[in-house]
């Protein structure tokens, strides 16, 4: 393999850590956000069901998420979220999307937490972030950079 081809691999690598890092540091920010200076307010769950994603027929690509509505209200001001929790994807198993569903039922009385700066960001789950996948993108972003650095460096000629 040429230089060059290793630092085009070396250059796409790192094009797709750099795009999934800012997704994933976004949910992260706003998700420690939440944890560490949301304001609880009093919420009504509007919609509470398990949404699914992918080919029903296959099991391995299908995906389940909790879609939960609530509906609150600030200084006056109506406002409706369906953010569980930032950053939450989906599970492979239909069980855990409906044990989370199952916590707030339709018309239930919970507790929203809100950012008082911008208050339609509001999140029901307001636990820590885990930093998971953002410890699996340093390695390869470090595989990339280490790419990028020998395809492009300076041939010695002797």
């Amino acid at each position: 393999m040429r230089r060059y081809d290793v630092a085009s691999v070396g250059l796409l690598l790192m094009a797709a850590t750099v795009y999934l890092t800012y997704a994933h540091l976004w949910a992260f920010a706003w998700q420690l956000k939440a944890y560490t200076t949301f304001v609880p307010v009093p919420a009504t769950i509007v919609e509470s069901v398990v949404r699914s994603t992918g080919n029903p027929r296959s099991s391995e690509a299908e995906m389940f998420q909790p879609h939960i509505v609530f509906h609150y209200r600030l200084d006056g001001q109506d406002y409706e979220s369906e953010r569980h929790y930032f950053g939450g994807g989906g599970w492979r198993d239909r069980s855990a999307a409906e044990a989370v569903v199952a916590r707030y039922p339709v018309r239930s009385q919970v507790m929203a937490y809100v950012d008082d700066d911008h208050r339609s960001m509001a999140v029901l789950d307001r636990r820590r972030p885990e930093s998971g996948v953002l410890l699996y993108l340093l390695p390869i972003t470090a595989i990339s950079m280490s790419l990028l650095a020998y395809g492009l460096r300076k041939r010695i000629k002797a």
